[in-house]
């Protein structure tokens, strides 16, 4: 009987050690999985830093409206006498510029997107040609003019800043979808501060003018070497919706691709215009310097595009080459852009309408016109 017992006792601890060992063998099963779904989630939730080297190309809507801001006096000058256009011919800006961005996944649903984009470019090809036809009389001495000046300034010198600071919160809708081809797919909401500010500079220009008093008509044409500069600067907080997609494959391969949509909330910006005017008062010449300043309302109205191909070098880094495109909109609603200095010139030849029509801010028309812009981009990025 105690021999029964004690291989009853065997048989009942080889079985306790077994189930034991099976117990231990699922607990460290069980343990892996944990930290492999821990490892899982943790690596949807990875921060990414990308740092990118850009070059940018800009048919500058900011640009043209700078030239053209002298139409917004328009109706001003036909106060004085004088039907003034203003029409712009405008080369593109080319440069380089660098971005940073960021991306962190906060939950399998919300993303978020920081962005910091400058560049600086430059256009040496940018003109303006100014027509004036005018009907004035004059008080000292009166008399009657009529006449016609054709003006083309040659701005040789210009630069292009255009800088943007932006945020957006992706919303992976499809995040837990079965399919991997919905499961990145992300609707987007923002905001972004955008800046554009141009100088353009103009050392000498080329003309002619005809007029006409009483019976003696006088033509005069050639070169002038008066300098002119424009400043003008954009600022805008925009919003912006759009989405967002990008689809890995081959294990170390992903295109993305994003839209946007965005429209200003608040505008503004800064006009400045300095230049010298030949005052000919008989046969003396006179060089009076001119300063046309102020602020003006403005709205802006775009889309954009982005496209990109990256290469995941190792677990932590990664490249990408990038295209991107944007067009947008930029209008003037209102200015209060005075010609305080044109008083002093419109007083010193007698001519009562200009005189009040330099003392009144620009009543328009005003500009609106469209930019288009490019880059194409390399980046290197990691993720932690």
């Amino acid at each position: 009987m105690d021999r029964l017992e004690r291989i009853l006792r065997m048989q009942i601890e080889k079985e306790i050690k077994l189930k034991l060992k099976y117990a231990i063998l699922i607990a460290l099963a069980s343990f892996s999985a944990t930290i492999q779904a821990e490892e899982e989630a943790t690596n949807t939730r990875l921060t990414s830093i990308g740092i990118r080297m850009t070059d940018v190309q800009v048919n500058s809507a900011t640009a043209k409206n700078a030239l053209t801001m002298g139409n917004s006096f328009m109706i001003n000058s036909a106060i004085g006498g004088v039907n003034a256009i203003a029409i712009p011919s405008i080369s593109n800006f080319r440069g380089k510029g660098f971005e940073w961005d960021s991306s962190v996944r906060h939950t399998p649903l919300i993303r978020s997107n920081y962005l910091l984009s400058y560049a600086n470019l430059t256009s040496g090809a940018n003109s303006l040609t100014d027509i004036d036809k005018y009907s004035i009389t004059l008080t000292n001495p009166t008399s009657t003019i009529k006449g016609q000046d054709l003006t083309i300034y040659d701005y040789s010198k210009s630069t292009l800043v255009t800088s943007r600071v932006s945020y957006g919160a992706d919303f992976l809708i499809f995040h837990d979808s079965k399919n991997r081809f919905l499961e990145n797919f992300a609707l987007r909401a923002g905001f972004e501060v955008y800046e554009n500010d141009v100088i353009l500079s103009s050392k000498s220009n080329v003309f002619m003018s005809s007029g006409t008093s009483g019976t003696i008509t006088t033509v005069t044409n050639g070169v002038d070497f008066t300098p002119d500069k424009l400043t003008y600067r954009e600022s805008y907080l925009n919003g912006l919706v759009g989405l967002n997609y990008s689809v890995s494959f081959l294990g170390r391969n992903k295109i993305d691709f994003g839209l946007e949509y965005f429209k200003n909330m608040q505008g503004a910006a800064d006009f400045q215009e300095g230049s010298f005017v030949l005052l000919r008062i008989g046969n003396t010449s006179i060089p009076i310097s001119t300063l046309r300043q102020g602020t003006a309302k403005t709205e802006i109205v775009g889309n954009r595009f982005h496209i990109g191909y990256s290469f995941q070098v190792t677990d932590a880094v990664f490249l990408r080459l990038s295209y991107a495109g944007t067009e947008a909109t930029h209008t003037v609603r209102s200015s209060n852009v005075t010609n305080k200095d044109g008083v002093l010139v419109a007083a010193l030849t007698g001519n009562a309408g200009a005189i009040l029509g330099n003392m009144l801010h620009g009543y328009g028309p005003y500009p609106s016109s469209r930019d288009t812009r490019s880059q194409i981009g390399f980046e290197i990025g990691f993720k932690y």
